[in-house]
């Protein structure tokens, strides 16, 4: 297979020769890697839809990759505009390996501007899934947005609660931005998820019926202090007989077992506190 891709007559940004080109990549050795790197990675099969799902294969199995990365920031406008957020997922994922904190703080930096301008870039994701575009691209914006929260909590988490509250629970209940959301609650101390469990209070049971909103709910559940569980079951339990009649919130009060909370408050308290204990010695443990 090596010896095919050494063959200036093979398109690499063909649909039929792009996945032999693949799979030869796959079994490559160092100096092979490096070859390919510096004969085949340019800025047409960056730019190129099938060429660059090449490159993104190459990026996940060198170890090498500052020199793509460094051709692939060159072009970043046009991998933009022609919208191949999953190569830029795959840069994101894998820049760390260059080790240059500079030179990623500079990838991320361009890649924000890029997506949103000055503006916010949770805002502008919201924009671009209102507007029905196809799943990959969702798909490939939700994932920049989780790598950015993994890799930058703090600034993110200030973007993200500068949303009115309309907007997040339009994220809450949207298909690709509830993954966004349940990674916030996710990477959030408690007092974080409790600051959101006040954002969305009054409309949490309404969340909780909603087939993409009842994940966040149930995360944020698991996630909350004693406290933020209890304004959470709280609200259910008011709403109760409007929630029991939907087939997804029935399945949430089941999983929060607001049964035993309905039937006796201060066991489930005591039971909170009991699984809240037993986490703590597993984690100081570790």
């Amino acid at each position: 297979m090596i010896r095919i891709i050494n063959n200036n007559s093979i398109p690499i940004n063909d649909p039929n020769w792009s996945i032999i080109v693949e799979e030869s990549i796959k079994v490559m050795d160092d100096i092979n890697l490096k070859m390919f790197s510096q004969k085949y990675i340019t800025p047409e099969i960056i730019n190129d839809g099938i060429g660059n799902h090449v490159i993104q294969i190459f990026i996940e199995r060198s170890e090498e990759i500052k020199e793509v990365i460094e051709k692939i920031m060159k072009e970043i406008d046009i991998i933009i505009s022609k919208k191949y957020f999953m190569l830029i997922v795959n840069v994101m994922k894998n820049i760390r390996k260059i080790g240059n904190k500079k030179e990623e703080d500079e990838f991320i930096k361009r890649i924000k501007n890029h997506l949103c301008g000055r503006g916010n870039i949770f805002e502008e994701g919201r924009k671009e899934w209102m507007k029905g575009k196809r799943e990959f691209i969702e798909y490939g914006y939700c994932m920049i947005l989780e790598i950015l929260i993994e890799q930058r909590k703090k600034e993110m988490m200030k973007e993200f609660y500068q949303l009115k509250e309309q907007r997040i629970e339009e994220y809450i209940n949207h298909k690709e931005g509830s993954h966004v959301v349940e990674k916030i609650i996710e990477y959030n101390t408690n007092e974080e998820n409790n600051q959101l469990i006040e954002m969305i209070r009054g409309k949490i049971w309404r969340i909780s019926m909603n087939k993409n909103g009842s994940f966040v709910i149930e995360k944020l559940f698991i996630k909350s202090s004693i406290d933020g569980k209890l304004k959470i079951i709280e609200e259910m339990n008011s709403n109760y007989e409007e929630i029991e009649k939907n087939f997804i919130g029935r399945k949430v009060i089941e999983k929060m077992n607001i049964i035993e909370y309905r039937n006796n408050i201060t066991k489930w308290k005591r039971l909170m506190n009991m699984k809240k204990q037993i986490m703590e010695t597993i984690i100081s443990k570790k």
